[in-house]
């Protein structure tokens, strides 16, 4: 028998109407329905940590960053071929691997592509140098945000929240 539910709050999961949760006590009046708790948990800690400016600035920077690179496939290549050049200077098991997409809510995830963000680091620095030469045919507005993210790397509170 089922004796309770969990669900991240989501209307198709938790609806009054016709969410799956409304449906199960419909067949079990005894299945209690909550909102998980390692989800709103993560609804916490990510509202406290909007409270707290630097960290706040270095989440920004991180989506921005992934923003640049993922949402670019001419990008991306330019950091793989940076990141060719300096795995052929090291060796395989210092090789940064690809930037991953930050996740809104899933902080493990978001911990993850914090790490790729940081192994990348060197080789991220680099392609804003490329990408801010003359004549790559970046609009002004590109160029700007490029700018942005490569100032706020050179700071070391937003590198040192991402660790």
């Amino acid at each position: 028998d089922c004796r309770g539910q969990t669900y991240d709050g989501a209307a198709n999961m938790l609806g009054e109407k016709s969410g799956v949760a409304t449906r199960i006590l419909e067949e079990n009046e005894l299945a209690l329905k909550l909102h998980c708790q390692g989800h709103s948990l993560q609804l916490e800690v990510k509202a406290m940590s909007s409270q707290c400016k630097i960290l706040k600035n270095s989440m920004e920077t991180v989506e921005e960053i992934v923003k640049l690179i993922k949402f670019s496939p001419k990008r991306e290549q330019m950091l793989d071929a940076i990141k060719s050049d300096i795995m052929f200077q090291c060796d395989e098991e210092t090789a940064a691997r690809n930037i991953l997409t930050i996740s809104r809510t899933r902080w493990t995830v978001r911990a993850r592509g914090f790490k790729r963000i940081l192994e990348n680091y060197s080789a991220l620095q680099e392609l804003w140098k490329v990408c801010l030469q003359p004549n790559d045919g970046l609009t002004v507005e590109v160029k700007a945000r490029i700018v942005g993210v490569q100032k706020q790397m050179q700071k070391f509170e937003v590198y040192f929240s991402m660790c």
